[in-house]
């Protein structure tokens, strides 16, 4: 009876231990995608480039806009979970009182976000010929590896319970737009 009170005392805090692990997972998720909109948010905020001519100068009534973008983009991410590498034995007798693993959730994630090379023009006034050009030169090249798994586990004699396994990945690129309002 005393062994049979020991296993389930055990099986109890595994279970305790497994639902932390899923909460902290569950918190770790939030984080991440909380930090993905962050960086999309501050994305949107690029500054405006404004040209205006107002008057006559001589005789040349021309407005030139020159934006370029030159940029070398490079991301390796490599995102892993594991819950370890499990070994439990209890021996080959049959009269053995067994061994346990268990363990929680690997959950792993991703967020990938690029916004390379905006263009945001406007010009007013306008009088004579106006010009705008706008250059895009933009080299991408991304790299993401995503997984999860639960773990290495093996039970002699006894009983293995693992979580689950989960991993997921969002890539978005923004490369090269260009908005340009001439009044």
């Amino acid at each position: 009876m005393c062994k049979l009170m020991i296993r389930v005392s055990a099986f109890n805090a595994q279970e305790k231990a497994k639902r932390r692990a899923r909460k902290a997972g569950e918190k770790n998720m939030k984080k991440l995608m909380t930090l993905g909109v962050m960086a999309f948010a501050f994305a949107m905020t690029f500054g405006v480039a404004s040209a205006s001519y107002f008057g006559s100068w001589g005789n040349n009534n021309s407005t030139k806009v020159n934006n370029t973008n030159n940029a070398t983009v490079n991301n390796n991410v490599t995102t892993s979970s594991n819950t370890g590498s499990n070994f439990a034995s209890s021996g080959f007798s049959f009269h053995s009182s067994g061994s346990f693993i268990g363990t929680g959730n690997a959950v792993s994630g991703t967020t990938l976000n690029n916004y390379v090379g905006e263009n945001d023009t406007r010009v007013t006034g306008v009088q004579g010929d106006t010009t705008v050009n706008n250059t895009n030169d933009t080299h991408l090249t991304n790299t993401v590896t995503t997984s999860s798994n639960t773990g290495r586990n093996t039970a002699w004699g006894g009983m293995t319970l693992t979580g689950g396994a989960g991993s997921a990945s969002s890539l978005m690129n923004m490369i090269g737009s260009n908005f340009t309002v001439v009044k």
